[in-house]
Formats: C-alpha cells, structure tokens, sequence
C-alpha cells in the first residue's frame, strides 16, 4: 500500500473504533460536523451526534494513464483541482465554489461547464466507500453487490451514509482556456443555440440569463497559447466581462475559479463589488471560502 492508502487505513479505523462506543443509548441521530455549509435554506434541526470527518480531506491517488483520481469526501475542490492540474488533469466535472467538497457534490448535485459532455459530479464516479449510521463501510461500484446504493448515493444529501472515499473520472488539459462570448436579445434563440453548441466539440458550454433581453453563451475550448490573459481574482469581474469581451483567454485554473470570487454576482451583497471595498477586502478575502 502506498503511505497515503495507510493512512487513510488509519483514519478510518480511528473513526470506526470511535463509532463503537455509540450515542450512549440515547438515540440521538448522527449528524455531520462541518465549519461551513453551501446549502442555504431555512432548517430547524433537533439534536444531533456530530460526526467529525475533517480528517478525510486528503486526494490519494493520480492515476493519469487510466484517467481517475481517489480522493476522500471532506476534500475540498479548491485542493483536489490543485493537486490534479499539477498533473496536467482536472476532474471531469468541477462545481464553480472552490469550498464545495467531493462527497458533498456526489451526494448532492454537482454540475459545470464540461456537463454537456461528461454529465453530473455523480455522472463521473468510478466507485466510493459509504460509511453507514451503524459504522459500516460499504464499497460500492456500478456492478458489485451494493450497486444500489452506488446509483442511489446521489442526490441523497447524506440521508444514506457519507462517502469516506470516492474514485473520480479525470480528463487532461491543456495550459490555457480560450472563451468565445456570444450574445443574445431573445431567449428562444439563446436556447436554440444553446442546445446546438452543446452537441458541438468545445471542451465548455456554460449560458447566463441576464434578463429577458440578455442572455450569453459562453463556449470554451483548451488551447496551448494564450495571447493574453484575464484575472478576475481581485479587480475585475467575472460576470461583467460577458458583455465587455467578445473573446477572452484565461488559465486553466482561473477558467475553473471564473464564479468563485464574486460567487456569480453574490458578493455585490457585501459591497464587495465596490472597487474600494474591493481594494479594501484583498485578493485573499475575494472568495467563496470568505
């Protein structure tokens, strides 16, 4: 086995030896214990056993030639993306919010610019380890005895059991992102061309609705040069440029953050869009993490 292998050995029989000692008969139900959250609604939750998972953050292993990558599920994707590119891969699907985790995204909803091809976060899962309310540990693939829970993990938000461990699918990429900014002033022909370039050959199709008369199709492909670059982690902003550039050039890793700093338009919320609250805030207060 490899060190990272024996040490994720080691956190889950720390974890499960925890889980043996149980609620102390008080029937209270588990709960996972994390510092943030990107689900946002009102809930009025009773008491609950949290379970403290902060330790499975860690990506196990690359495997380029096969095109996959282990990762454990409290591993955020602003972790996972770094460590892959440096690998010149990226996972398949990546959620726009660098603090988004991989179990969170499998269980929920995950969904980005390369979709049209490679499906949901969930589309590109190999296999995953689920840990049960009773301490259990299922290994689940699309074909071996436990494939029901395999196709019904996602979309489940943790009602089943939480994923220790994920094998996702990766795809290579080249240094730069080449974006082409269409624009529209009807809907019924953004959506038209929105399905057409989806069956196209670009790497990313994403589509913003502005309004009923504003709408733009961003289609995006890797390419190997740049003859500029965009940054839109600290004075410009993202969305902004939809309608100021008609072609934009950014690095891999800005292209798959392009959201993350304004978190879409949200941080206009905070001010933040001001230029000086934005100066005032700083490149590394300019995030969804913040």
């Amino acid at each position: 086995m490899t060190p990272e292998a024996l040490a994720h050995a080691r956190r889950r029989a720390e974890l499960l030896a925890a889980m043996q000692l149980g609620d102390g008969g008080t029937g209270v139900p588990l709960g996972l214990s994390k510092r943030s959250s990107n689900l946002f609604r009102d809930r009025h939750e009773g008491a609950k056993r949290r379970l403290d998972l902060s330790d499975f953050c860690h990506v196990l292993d690359i495997d380029t030639e096969n095109g996959w990558v282990d990762v454990e599920g409290l591993t955020s994707y602003e972790e996972l993306v770094a460590q892959t590119l440096r690998r010149g891969v990226m996972p398949a699907v990546v959620p726009q919010l660098k603090t988004i985790t991989v179990g969170g995204a499998a269980a929920g909803v995950g969904i980005e610019a390369t979709s049209h091809r490679q499906g949901l976060v969930h589309d590109t899962l190999l296999e995953l380890d689920v840990l049960l309310p009773g301490g259990e540990v299922l290994h689940c693939t699309p074909d071996n005895a436990h494939r029901d829970l395999f196709f019904g993990f996602p979309n489940s938000y943790g009602t089943l059991g939480y994923a220790l461990r994920l094998r996702l699918r990766t795809l290579p990429v080249k240094p730069f992102v080449k974006v082409a900014h269409l624009q529209y002033q009807t809907p019924q022909m953004f959506f038209s061309d929105l399905a057409a370039h989806c069956q196209g050959d670009a790497d990313f199709v994403d589509g913003v609705v502005f309004g009923a008369q504003q709408q733009v199709i961003n289609r995006a492909c890797f390419v190997d040069a740049a003859p500029w670059l965009s940054d839109y982690s600290f004075e410009h902003i993202y969305y902004r440029s939809l309608w100021d550039k008609p072609v934009d050039y950014l690095t891999v890793q800005d292209y798959i953050w392009r959201w993350d700093t304004d978190w879409f338009w949200c941080s206009k919320n905070l001010q933040a869009q001001h230029p000086l609250v934005r100066r005032l805030l700083g490149r590394s207060r300019l995030n969804s993490r913040f």
